[in-house]
C-alpha cells in the first residue's frame, strides 16, 4: 500500500505542483509511485502569499482525479501543508525594454525617442525560466503610450504587465504657408514640408504628399499640420460648374448643359439648373461635370 507522509511547509519551484511537492511517497510497487508523484494538484500561490491545503482537501483532489492507486493511499504526518512559490524578481529594466521594443518594431526607429516617465515596478514572479513577449502595438503614435508585456514562466503565461511610455516620434509633415478656406483644393504651393512630433497631434499627420486629388474640408491657420481630418476626395462636380447632362427617351440619348447647384460625387444626386431654365431638376452624377436624368416615359 502506497503511503503519504504529509509536509507542513512546501516551497514551490514552477507554476503547478504535485503530490510529491508537498509530501513524501513511500511504494511497495513502484508503478503506484510513478503514477501518484506526477499528479499535478493545483497551481502555485502567487509568489509572497501561502496557501494552506489540508489532508481532507487533498484527499478530495485526489478522489477527484480518479487514480486507482490515489484510493489505496495511506496518510501519515501533518494534517496540513502550508505552501508557498520560491519567487524571483523580474527587472523592471527588462519589462520596459520589452515594451521599448515592441513600440520600435510598429512605428519604425527613426525619429522615435522612447522615456519611461512612470517607472515600473519589479514583478515577482513564481521561480522559473522567464520569457517576456510584448503584445502588438496597434493605436496611432501618441505622446503617451501603453504597451502590455505577457509573462512567461517556463513556457506558461503568468500574468500581464502594462508598462507605460512617452514617447516623441519626429517625421516630415505638410504645414500650411498661409490661412486656407474650407473647400479649397490641395495644392502643395500651399504648404512646406517640415519636421514634427506627430505623436502630438490629434489625428494622423499627411505625410509629405500634396499631389492627391483631394480638397480641405476645414480652414488651415498658417502654420498648422495638414492632418488627414482636414482631407475629403475632391467631388466630381463642384457647385457653380457647367456639366454636360444626358438623357435617354426611348433609343435616343440628348445631351445639354447645365448648372451644378451644389457638390456631388459620383453616384450622388443632386439638383441642377439647365440653360436658362429658372427651376431647377434633379440629376445623378455619373462621372466628372456628367450627370444623367431618369428616363421619362
Amino acid at each position: 500500500m502506497p503511503t503519504l507522509t504529509l509536509h507542513d511547509q512546501a516551497v514551490l519551484t514552477g507554476t503547478r505542483y504535485r503530490l510529491v511537492d508537498v509530501g513524501t511517497l513511500a511504494c511497495n510497487e513502484q508503478p503506484d509511485c510513478i503514477a501518484l508523484g506526477a499528479l499535478f494538484l493545483g497551481t502555485a500561490p502567487r509568489p509572497g502569499t501561502t496557501v494552506r491545503m489540508s489532508k481532507t482537501q487533498l484527499q478530495a483532489q485526489l478522489r477527484q482525479l480518479g487514480l486507482p492507486a490515489a484510493g489505496r493511499l495511506a496518510w501519515a504526518g501533518a494534517d496540513a501543508v502550508a505552501i508557498t512559490a520560491k519567487a524571483q524578481s523580474v527587472p523592471a529594466e527588462q519589462l520596459a525594454s520589452t515594451a521599448s521594443a515592441a513600440l520600435i518594431q510598429a512605428l519604425g526607429a527613426d525619429g522615435l525617442e522612447i522615456m519611461v516617465t512612470t517607472p515600473v515596478a519589479p514583478l515577482l514572479a513564481p521561480d522559473g525560466v522567464v520569457s517576456l513577449r510584448a503584445r502588438p502595438v496597434l493605436l496611432a503614435p501618441r505622446s503617451a503610450m501603453k504597451v502590455d508585456v505577457d509573462v512567461f514562466i517556463d513556457g506558461r503565461f503568468y500574468r500581464a504587465v502594462a508598462v507605460p511610455l512617452a514617447i516623441a516620434l519626429r517625421r516630415p509633415v505638410l504645414v500650411a504657408r498661409h490661412g486656407l478656406s474650407a473647400g479649397a483644393k490641395l495644392d502643395c504651393a500651399d504648404f512646406v514640408a517640415e519636421e514634427r512630433d506627430i505623436a502630438k497631434l490629434a489625428t494622423p499627420a499627411q505625410v509629405a504628399d500634396c499631389q492627391r486629388s483631394m480638397r480641405l474640408r476645414h480652414s488651415m491657420r498658417q502654420g498648422e499640420v495638414l492632418d488627414l481630418a482636414r482631407l475629403a476626395p475632391m467631388p466630381a462636380v463642384r457647385q457653380g460648374d457647367r456639366v454636360t447632362v444626358s438623357v435617354q427617351q426611348g433609343g435616343i440619348v440628348i445631351e445639354t448643359s447645365a448648372v451644378a447647384l451644389a457638390d456631388g460625387e459620383i453616384g450622388k444626386t443632386i439638383q441642377i439648373r439647365p440653360g436658362q431654365a429658372s427651376a431647377a431638376i434633379p440629376a445623378r452624377v455619373i462621372a466628372a461635370g456628367k450627370l444623367t436624368l431618369m428616363e421619362t416615359p
